[in-house]
């Protein structure tokens, strides 16, 4: 797990003032890939797997303990792209 204990418990429990600085996809500290995190409470299982760009790697997001949050690492990638539509 990379988020700190306060990161995960401000998630959990919703106070987070700024979630989408935790969720979703972000480039690793040290630009040695991405993570991407997801709270999820009805899944299972979570993989990223690209869509507009099928060379990029797909990865499985594991359940943090006790939580529904889900995050993953790949060092497959070290930037983040967006598409503007």
């Amino acid at each position: 797990m990379l988020l700190t204990k306060e990161e995960l418990r401000s998630l959990v429990e919703l106070t987070h003032q700024s979630p989408h600085s935790l969720l979703g996809m972000q480039p690793l500290g040290d630009q040695s890939g991405i993570v991407v995190r997801a709270l999820l409470p009805d899944a299972d299982q979570v993989e990223v797997r690209p869509v507009h760009e099928k060379g990029r790697p797909k990865f499985a997001l594991k359940r943090i303990p006790g939580t529904d949050v889900f995050e993953g690492v790949t060092t497959l990638a070290n930037a983040v792209y967006a598409t503007i539509w």
